[in-house]
């Protein structure tokens, strides 16, 4: 069973195995990479209505911000709402912690946005901190 071609020119078409193996790499005993049997692959594929695996919903290379304010980020599978993080640890470092959010810190960084970034956005101030 093989995949359409994502229409590259020369380009062969992926196998079920190796686009499994794009995301997660399986080794023998000694620790060397190995290739999917078969029979491992087909059981996946098997697994459609099966709970014990996660179903990824999104991939997403940003954090996210959720209504209630608080920042969605980190690397993996975040199993409750079905997105893999797939964040540079670079931008990570950069994230402010909880709890230095604070009012104060919160007022310099929208005054920020407001007047240095998006000075040059024809809005108003309520909108372009909304």
């Amino acid at each position: 069973m093989s995949l359409p071609d994502a229409g590259r020119s020369g380009r062969r078409q992926q196998r079920p195995a190796e686009l499994i193996e794009r995301h997660i790499e399986y080794v023998d005993g000694i620790g060397r990479p190995v290739h999917l049997a078969a029979p491992f692959v087909h059981h996946f594929w098997q697994r459609k209505n099966d709970t014990a695996l996660p179903i990824v919903s999104a991939v997403t290379t940003m954090p996210m911000v959720l209504p209630d304010g608080c920042i969605l980020s980190g690397r993996g599978l975040d199993r409750q709402r079905g997105i893999v993080f797939r964040i540079p640890t670079e931008l990570l470092a950069l994230l402010p912690k909880a709890e230095d959010c604070t009012p104060r810190a919160v007022g310099e960084a929208i005054r920020f946005l407001a007047d240095d970034w998006l000075v040059d956005v024809a809005t108003g101030y309520e909108a372009s901190v909304s």
